[in-house]
């Protein structure tokens, strides 16, 4: 299989997968992700919110592999992340334009919802991931508003950011590739304070 077969592969099938709580074929999937070289100029394109988790865990594993951390269990985390999106109404994940407070407060219960959905046999980190992935270390996050955020879940939220930047939202252009590290370069102590030490 090309790299550009896998990939719409990947992107065509793990939204199925979730829909249907599919875990064993995740972690599976997970797992090829880690062992395929895929190319990054692919992901930066603008996708649908389908594709979202895909490419978040390919930018967490580029991003793993230049940390040379050891990525399985944060790039499974990245395909999880919003998995607690399924919980939600489809009238408030569907909607056009921006959400009313209310409806952001129930938008900020997904990591949550989805961390409950998980089964005993995810790793523990990867369940950390989807269920701190909003948080940053100023306490401005949630839906805990915790400073205490590990680094695997730091790299997720990095690039779950930066794949959202990159998309058209009903109520926002995307962003260009430039654009995008811009923003993320000037809140980057939000992701990884050490950089100021």
């Amino acid at each position: 299989m090309t790299e550009m077969k896998a990939l719409i592969t990947y992107r065509n099938e793990i939204p199925k997968m979730i829909d249907i709580l599919d875990f064993e074929r995740i972690k599976i999937s997970a797992n090829d992700i880690c062992n395929y070289d895929f190319p990054l100029f692919d992901v930066y394109s603008n996708q649908t919110t389908s594709t979202h988790s895909v490419n978040v865990a390919i930018l967490s594993k580029h991003l793993c592999k230049f940390l040379e951390i050891e990525p399985y269990e944060i790039v499974l985390g990245a395909l999880l992340h919003d998995i607690g999106k399924r919980q939600l109404p489809k009238e408030i994940l569907e909607k056009e334009g921006e959400l009313l407070e209310s409806e952001r407060v129930i938008v900020e219960t997904h990591p949550l919802l989805g961390y409950l959905l998980l089964p005993s046999d995810i790793p523990y980190m990867s369940k950390q991931i989807v269920l701190l992935h909003h948080e940053d270390v100023t306490g401005n996050g949630y839906p805990f508003h915790s400073k205490d955020v590990p680094t695997e879940v730091r790299i997720v939220h990095f690039c779950d950011i930066y794949d959202a930047l990159r998309q058209k939202r009903s109520y926002k252009d995307s962003l260009s590739k430039e654009e995008a590290l811009c923003y993320l370069g000037e809140h980057l102590y939000q992701f990884f304070p050490e950089v100021r030490e």
